[in-house]
């Protein structure tokens, strides 16, 4: 029978067991792979935890049976870095490394590597024991905060204005290119320094900062700052207290817009506006006389116009009294026939026939004031002369040109140097000025219209052009019948005797007056002139 004592298992192999179960389980949860190798040759690995298959997806047999597979793991832009550095372990005793390691689905991840030597008695290397751990994400969010600086600190150095950076007692933190520009210094020399030595004004920029920390920005505040070769650059500052995430002021945050330009346009302003005093007294004399001139020209052309108005009322009375004359004519030649059949119908000696000599008289009185009101229809006589007419356009032209302005429409010229004909320029002047006075009343806001005078195959042609609305097709034909107008159609006034007039003065001068008109394009008058009119 056995002896009792060996059924009873050993107490201290049961806690071993437990012990070793239990570190078992820790390191399988551990999110580091403890590993060991020896000390030298190809560091070949002895030990490599097992929750390297569940962190990074490698079977650990994989690293003790093949010499080369961590290695091999390694990114080859690391590799030579990691080679290099494992010497000085063995000098040390202890190294760290970080590379990219190639895990069991194919993606680099970083690892961070320690190894320590262990030494045994006598102190010579017996193996090097060490962990990794997996830390990719740990090197993005350092890659995201780098490129984020790099981000910040590129946006500062873009600035052309100088930017710096100061704690609470106004020492240099940071500063950009331009502030090292600015102040002749490198950053190396500014970062550290007493922000105020470097202004000309040093108790002036004291209280702006003061104000900054208690009122927690400043704006505007002009200042000076002295360059290390002793020039001066005028400065506009605004400054702003910033704050960690607790809120609590760590610093001070300043930018200064060189306004040197702005300096110098201010004084050449000044000086600018001396000189402009000086020319105002001096042009002042100009000026009035200048205005007396306008004077005159402004009572001349209400002349002008107040003649015009004058010839247009007169003309106009003179058509309808032709219009009347004519009416009158025919009756009155049948009453003087008729008269003539009376007289001699009537016996000699017949008391009635005294009547006859007189209703006679009457008859050629009325034909007297027919005839002077027929000729009040007729130009006035004028003495034909060589007339300049590109002077003649462009006094019209002049004439109508505040006219012109009131309905903002410009007008252009379009002659020859030299256009001399012989004809009345009283009369040309009076047909073209009504015209040219037409085509700006018909034209457009914004409009234009053009005037335009050559010669051709023996006659003048002198076109007035609008960009108005148009003549309708059923009025073409009207246009230079007495009192017939569109202006009423259009908001405007007119008795419709312009164009009946004008179409008279130029007949009369041998002429002719033609009208081209499209509706929505404007309308064309030419005037058509023999080169030498009687």
């Amino acid at each position: 029978m056995d002896h009792p004592a060996k059924c009873k298992s050993d107490p201290s192999e049961e806690r071993a067991e437990k012990a070793e179960a239990r570190l078992k389980l820790l390191l399988s949860a551990s999110p580091v792979v403890l590993y060991a190798c020896e000390p030298g040759g190809d560091y070949h690995v002895t030990f490599m935890c097992a929750n390297m298959l569940r962190l990074f997806g490698h079977q650990p047999s994989d690293f003790i049976q093949r010499p080369r597979f961590w290695q091999d793991h390694i990114h080859p832009e690391d590799l030579p870095r990691v080679l290099a550095a494992v010497p000085a372990l063995i000098e040390t005793g202890r190294r760290e490394w970080e590379y990219r390691f190639l895990d069991g689905s194919g993606t680099y991840r970083w690892v961070h590597v320690e190894g320590t030597l262990v030494r045994d008695a006598a102190g010579a290397p017996l193996e090097i024991i060490g962990c990794l751990m997996d830390v990719t994400d740990r090197k993005r969010y350092e890659q995201a905060l780098r490129e984020a600086s790099e981000y910040h600190r590129r946006l500062i150095e873009t600035s052309l204005d100088p930017l710096v950076i100061m704690d609470l007692d106004g020492q240099l933190t940071d500063v950009n290119r331009a502030a090292e520009e600015m102040s002749g210094l490198p950053r190396q020399h500014l970062i550290g320094s007493d922000i105020f030595r470097f202004f000309v004004e040093t108790e002036q920029a004291r209280v702006a900062f003061q104000h900054v920390l208690s009122a927690g920005s400043v704006r505007d505040v002009e200042l000076e700052v002295r360059h290390a070769d002793g020039h001066v650059t005028p400065i506009l500052c605004n400054a702003s207290l910033y704050r960690d995430s607790l809120g609590r002021p760590v610093g001070v945050f300043a930018a200064g817009r060189d306004v040197t330009a702005r300096k110098q346009l201010e004084e050449l302003m000044k000086d600018t506006q001396r000189e402009l005093e000086i020319l105002v007294e001096q042009r002042t004399a100009e000026l009035r006389a200048a205005n007396q001139a306008l004077c005159r020209e402004i009572d001349q052309r209400k002349r002008v116009e107040k003649e015009r108005a004058e010839a247009v009322r007169l003309a106009t009375a003179g058509r309808i009294a032709a219009q009347v004359a004519h009416e009158i004519n025919n009756p009155l030649a049948g009453i003087r026939n008729y008269l003539e059949l009376v007289s001699a119908a009537i016996p000699l000696g017949h008391p009635d026939g005294k009547f006859v000599p007189k209703i006679d008289k009457e008859i050629d009185r009325i034909a007297e004031i027919v005839r002077r009101v027929f000729q009040l229809y007729r130009p006035a006589a004028q003495q034909a002369c060589e007339v300049p007419i590109p002077d003649v356009v462009h006094e019209v032209v002049a004439m109508l040109g505040p006219l012109a302005g009131a309905h903002d429409v410009g007008v252009e010229v379009h002659t020859p140097r030299r256009l001399v004909v012989r004809t009345h320029e009283d009369s040309l002047r009076q047909v073209l000025y009504n015209l040219l006075a037409n085509a700006i009343e018909a034209s457009f806001r914004g409009g234009k219209v053009q005037v335009a005078a050559q010669a051709a195959e023996g006659r003048l042609a002198i076109t007035v052009r609008d960009e108005g609305c148009g003549i309708q097709p059923e009025h073409r034909d009207r246009i230079f019948e007495p009192f017939f107008s569109t202006k009423t159609s259009q908001g405007a006034s007119g008795l419709g005797l312009g164009l009946p007039i004008s179409k008279g003065v130029v007949e009369a001068l041998h002429g002719a007056l033609d009208c081209q008109s499209e509706p929505g394009r404007g309308t064309v008058f030419t005037i058509y002139l023999p080169i030498s009119a009687a």
